[in-house]
């Protein structure tokens, strides 16, 4: 199936706000990396090893790219202090428990490993939904399954709430979206 005309362009300006936090040679875990780790299979060449979670995949592992199905409301089958750098990006919104996600990046990052987040601001929703439903320009599903849209505090304070800390926000995109990076 094709994706709508937008979905490339909105991932390369995620991508390009993630990139610059990810250190060369290192482990980076990507929670909701869809049905085709875009992200993990871009970086494949810069990091050590990668290991994309969703649960709209298979298990398999492509050179040092690991795959893992997995719903996104439990335990994350990855081990603790592994990571050092879990990624986020366009997912937080997607969840809905997403302390416990949370709970578990923390658990799986190592000592001064760090979250990177991206997620829409509540501006975006008029704009993401015309761009969805009467544009056909986005992803009409994955527009239907925003379950919240954060502002600053919010992302902060549910960051908080599973123990990171040195808590870096800036808005992109004007303001329609939260690009966060956060340390164990």
């Amino acid at each position: 199936m094709k994706e709508p005309f937008l979905e490339p362009i909105a991932r390369k300006f995620r991508f390009e706000k993630a990139l610059g936090c990810i250190t060369k040679n290192s482990v980076v875990v990507d929670i909701g990396c869809g049905h085709t780790p875009h992200l993990l299979n871009r970086l494949a060449n810069y990091i050590k090893q990668g290991v994309g979670v969703d649960q709209l995949i298979g298990d398999k592992i492509k050179g040092n790219i690991k795959l893992i199905s997995c719903l996104m409301s439990k335990k994350i089958p990855i081990k603790s202090n592994f990571a050092d750098h879990v990624t986020m990006l366009a997912v937080l919104e997607h969840l809905d428990n997403p302390k416990c996600i949370l709970a578990e990046a923390y658990r799986s990052l190592k000592i001064k490993g760090s979250i990177i987040i991206t997620t829409p601001t509540p501006l975006s929703k008029p704009l993401l939904e015309l761009l969805a439903y009467k544009l056909k320009l986005v992803d009409d599903r994955e527009v239907r399954e925003h379950k919240e849209y954060y502002w600053k505090k919010d992302v902060i304070s549910v960051l908080k709430t599973a123990g990171f800390k040195n808590i870096r926000h800036e808005y992109f995109e004007i303001f329609l979206n939260n690009f966060v990076v956060a340390q164990k």
